[in-house]
């Protein structure tokens, strides 16, 4: 049988986000998602990643929502947060222009082997 984009269940991995934003939602205030800075959601956007990457951890001993739910779950928040809340931009770009030739030879380093 050959393999399809249609054989998504988009539907599927759209409610684990939702279960993100909601246990995030009943977890932490509403000041702090106000107040978060950039940084603090990359962090724990690329902390989940890093634990489903290299731990090769799904999720917390098969409870609670996948750590790919939350990283995009923080990928949404962190687009929400740049066209709404520009003020709370703390990323290295805006203060040193060679941070992306940083990032492009990090990237390199550890996946072109």
């Amino acid at each position: 049988m050959e393999k399809s984009i249609e054989q998504l269940d988009m539907d599927q991995f759209l409610t684990e986000i939702r279960i993100v934003d909601l246990r995030s939602r009943e977890k932490h205030p509403d000041e702090m998602w106000w107040e978060m800075k950039f940084s603090y959601a990359f962090k724990k956007m690329l902390g989940h990643l890093l634990k489903w990457f290299w731990a090769g951890r799904g999720n917390y001993n098969g409870h609670g929502p996948h750590h790919l739910a939350k990283v995009a779950w923080y990928a949404l928040h962190i687009m929400e947060m740049e066209k709404n809340f520009m003020a709370n931009d703390d990323r290295p770009h805006s203060k040193n222009p060679m941070s992306l030739k940083f990032v492009e030879n990090v990237a390199k380093t550890i996946f072109d082997k």
